[in-house]
């Protein structure tokens, strides 16, 4: 007896089969698995589907947020470079989610290609239409009023698994945010180094940059360890818009030092700031008590 070659599926059922794959391979649950060295076999995957590169130096879990830092090809693939988030907004390069493996580090793996997509959530409620953002140093995100991503809502694929919508490129589509800032050092062209805190977010540790004043408004108002506000664009940058009358000094936390930073228009700078600051602007500190030339 010869075995039959083919088979007759009834219409119905096999139009049902092929709606089935389509809906699973559109998950992106149709990948081929890890590789062991970015030099290895590629993922099998669809030409619409985002090839990823591991940098982070730690496995990435499924549906981790992730933030590209850089892209290249491999082969005749374009590859984005990804790492754990660094800051909520999108400024140091937009976001993108792992897919449904994970992938170790210095590994090549898949991130989901579309901008409704699975993520991990570390706090909150997915109610649908509110925002969400990413937490630096994590794979995870949490709620956020000036996130860059929508809640859709639950999904029970995985626990603490959700629902959301990426804004346009990865980055936050909504306005600037007000912030409250003590300033830290002195202007030097314009900028200063301070310390912000999200007055819409309070609960929201402080965070180190630059506070910057193009014309020059505030410069005798404003010294260190005085206080104001400011706006932070959503491309990162702090502006000042107000600054307190009659202010008193404010003790440093940390003794005053010298830090030279590398600025790119002007060669190495020398702030007056804490050594804490100086290691948040990757600088060169001077020891405690040393002053710029």
């Amino acid at each position: 007896m010869v075995d039959k070659e083919y088979a007759l599926i009834p219409t119905q059922i096999a139009e049902e089969m092929l709606r089935t794959f389509w809906e699973i391979r559109n998950s992106g649950m149709l990948t081929s698995g890890r590789v062991d060295s970015i030099y290895g076999r590629l993922p099998t995957a669809p030409q619409d589907e985002l090839l990823v590169r591991n940098v982070s130096g730690v496995e990435i879990p499924r549906y981790g947020c992730l933030q590209i830092v850089a892209t290249h090809e491999l082969g005749d693939r374009n590859i984005l470079d990804v790492d754990v988030p660094s800051d909520t907004t999108g400024a140091s390069g937009g976001f993108v989610f792992a897919s449904h493996e994970v992938i170790p580090a210095g590994s090549i793996g898949v991130a989901q290609p579309s901008r409704i997509v699975r993520a991990i959530k570390q706090t909150g409620t997915a109610t649908a239409g509110t925002r969400w953002k990413p937490i630096p140093g994590f794979f995870t995100i949490s709620t956020g009023v000036d996130g860059p991503f929508t809640m859709a809502g639950d999904d029970l694929i995985a626990t603490n698994c959700v629902r959301i919508i990426v804004d346009e490129r990865g980055t936050s589509s909504l306005g600037d945010t007000l912030e409250r800032f003590i300033m830290r050092s002195s202007w030097v062209g314009g900028s200063a180094l301070a310390t912000f805190t999200n007055l819409s977010e309070p609960s929201i540790p402080a965070s180190g940059g630059i506070v910057e004043d193009p014309l020059g408004i505030f410069f005798d108002i404003l010294g260190p360890w005085n206080e104001g506000l400011s706006i932070r664009t959503r491309y990162g940058r702090h502006y000042v818009i107000q600054a307190r009358c009659d202010q008193t000094d404010i003790p440093p936390d940390e003794p005053i030092g010298s830090c030279q930073v590398y600025d790119e228009s002007t060669g190495l700078v020398c702030y007056q700031t804490t050594e804490a600051i100086c290691d948040f602007l990757n600088g060169s500190y001077g020891g405690d008590g040393t002053s710029c030339p």
